[in-house]
């Protein structure tokens, strides 16, 4: 009985000293975690569902997810009480008038009816995550309205936005962030309680957890103490075992008790609060470093894999470029990332990275996936990569300048100065025919000559003159299946165009549709820009018009801004 009343002691002395520690230290040294272990469940449900990467490219958020999940199946949410930086963001917030003014804090919990009521927000948060945006894809989100990706940089020392780049892309996400804290001013652990979708998933899987805070009724007085100083605002005094899932372990029901009567239990044996909480903060940052490791070492070493399979399997995808190797540029989180693209036989046989301006951590745990994604899949509509969400689009945009007509092409130190001049009148041939389709064009209608009223005669990719009046009808290939069109011509010109089916993700492909079908209609030509994010939907709809009509059509393969590509995810990590 004595040794268990000195533990009993200890734990109410020492665990809001060790607690408070861990929490200091996870702010400093991994801020970013909550968003890691977040979207460690999105790269999981992208892989599952094939819509992103292999199983190499997860299996960091594979060893942190399955971390994390263990610990709170087994102990319960101390990620949530003891790490978990915006939490403690919350702490802060609310005790902070009473430790700066030495003032009692009045707690102003919301009534009870509605706290229930707002509680299940998280969990319908979660469920528009990973079924309606990351598993279905038919709901995005605009980027920069992220509150945790701006609040994971905002305290990441030496890692802010420039005042340029945040008056841009972060006012929105700086909004929403400022009312999570002057709400967390008057209620404690608000966003926790309310809005964390992350909280959501550990509170449904911690509800069977054997280590649980226990406490006798029968010993307790009219004090009420554990449930008024519950961080999230539990009726504990209605409870012998806290076994609901949102609580968050942060033991201030054991502190604060006057009887030592609540404590941390396991089959009703009282266990020391402050080693298991030690224990399971150590094992998911293990899981954490671990997964960075993974990141840096494991990853480089699959491209060369990829590329082999490429050049095997691959119809040459950029077949239109000469052999060589091309420059291009794109603009990561501080700065401008070059790469260097080398291309065989319409293929993309390597990337490099010449010179970059962000952080050599994201750089490279961006760059080992993302490069790899693009040589494999021989495209840059590729997912960017969460935790390096700025440098991964940096990446991207880079050779996706670099194939672009703007790009730039080096000699390779392979081919000879004859072999580059060949290519480059190649080039200059391939951009003068398509540049003289026009004028081919109007000399044929001043000589006569119109189309037949099928459009069985092909005709330049940039004319659509001299058909017929009558409508059409074409199919062309998105992402996920076949596009049908029907185009309307009077007067020689294309006057509607109406899409009869399709298979892409609604999202995605209405995007595209808004404006790819009014540019083709305005410029009379299927020449016309995809749209950046939905770029084979935008493909399959000029592909589709080109058929009706018989006009030649190359699909366009390469946007000029960086994306995440169709399909691809709107969040990332801190960076």
């Amino acid at each position: 009985m004595a040794e268990q009343s000195r533990q009993q002691k200890v734990n109410r002395l020492y665990t809001p000293l060790i607690r408070r520690g861990i929490q200091v230290l996870c702010f400093i040294f991994m801020p970013e975690l909550f968003i890691q272990i977040f979207y460690s469940i999105k790269a999981i449900v992208l892989l599952l569902t094939g819509q992103q990467g292999s199983f190499a490219s997860v299996v960091p958020s594979i060893i942190l997810l399955a971390a994390v999940t263990i610990v709170t199946l087994v102990a319960g949410r101390f990620f949530c009480g003891w790490m978990c930086a915006f939490g403690s963001m919350g702490d802060f917030i609310y005790h902070f008038p009473r430790f700066a003014f030495r003032k009692k804090k009045v707690r102003k919990d919301i009534p009870d009816a509605a706290d229930h009521i707002l509680k299940w927000l998280k969990y319908g948060i979660l469920f528009i995550f990973v079924v309606l945006i990351w598993g279905l894809q038919i709901v995005s989100i605009p980027t920069g309205t992220d509150p945790w990706e701006l609040f994971g940089m905002l305290v990441s020392f030496g890692n802010w936005p420039s005042v340029a780049t945040f008056a841009e892309s972060w006012i929105m996400a700086a909004v929403i962030l400022l009312g999570i804290m002057i709400a967390s001013f008057f209620v404690e652990r608000f966003f926790c309680r309310y809005l964390c979708p992350l909280g959501a998933y550990f509170s449904i899987i911690s509800r069977l957890r054997p280590v649980t805070i226990g406490k006798e009724r029968s010993r307790c007085g009219k004090c009420r103490l554990c449930s008024v100083k519950c961080s999230m605002g539990i009726p504990l005094d209605e409870m012998d075992r806290v076994t609901t899932g949102e609580c968050i372990n942060c033991m201030e029901c054991v502190r604060v008790c006057p009887s030592s009567n609540a404590h941390l239990d396991l089959e009703e044996s009282k266990k020391n609060a402050i080693l298991a909480g030690t224990v399971s903060c150590a094992l998911i940052t293990g899981a954490y470093y671990l997964g960075n490791i993974y990141n840096d070492m494991g990853l480089a070493g699959n491209t060369s894999t990829a590329v082999t399979a490429t050049q095997e399997t691959s119809q040459g995808a950029y077949s239109y470029l000469s052999d060589g190797t091309y420059t291009g540029s794109g603009t990561g989180f501080r700065g401008e990332t070059t790469v260097d693209v080398t291309v065989e036989s319409g293929v993309i046989t390597d990337v490099s990275i010449t010179s970059a301006a962000d952080d050599a951590e994201y750089l490279n745990k961006a760059s080992s996936a993302i490069i790899s994604e693009i040589i494999s899949g021989q495209t840059t509509d590729v997912d960017t990569v969460s935790g390096a969400t700025y440098s991964s689009k940096g990446i991207i945009a880079a050779v996706e300048n670099a194939l672009s007509s703007s790009g730039s092409e080096s000699q390779t130190s392979g081919q000879s100065t004859s072999d580059s001049a060949a290519a480059q009148t190649t080039q200059e041939t391939d951009t003068q025919q398509a540049q003289g389709g026009i004028q081919d064009t109007e000399n044929a209608a001043e000589s006569g000559s119109t189309a037949s009223a099928d459009a069985s005669e092909s005709v330049s990719l940039t004319s659509l003159t001299d058909l017929k009046d009558g409508t059409y009808t074409g199919s062309g290939t998105g992402l996920r299946g076949e596009t049908d069109v029907t185009v309307t011509v009077s007067g020689g010109k294309i006057t509607d165009i109406t899409i009869d089916s399709y298979q892409d993700d609604q999202q995605f492909f209405e995007r595209a549709e808004s404006t790819v079908v009014q540019e083709i209609i305005d410029n009379q030509s299927v020449n016309v820009d995809a749209v950046s994010g939905a770029t084979y939907s935008s493909n399959s709809i000029k592909e589709a018009v080109a058929n009706a009509l018989s006009v030649d059509y190359t699909p366009s393969t390469i946007q000029n801004e960086g994306h995440g590509g169709e399909g691809g995810g709107q969040f990332g990590g801190r960076h």
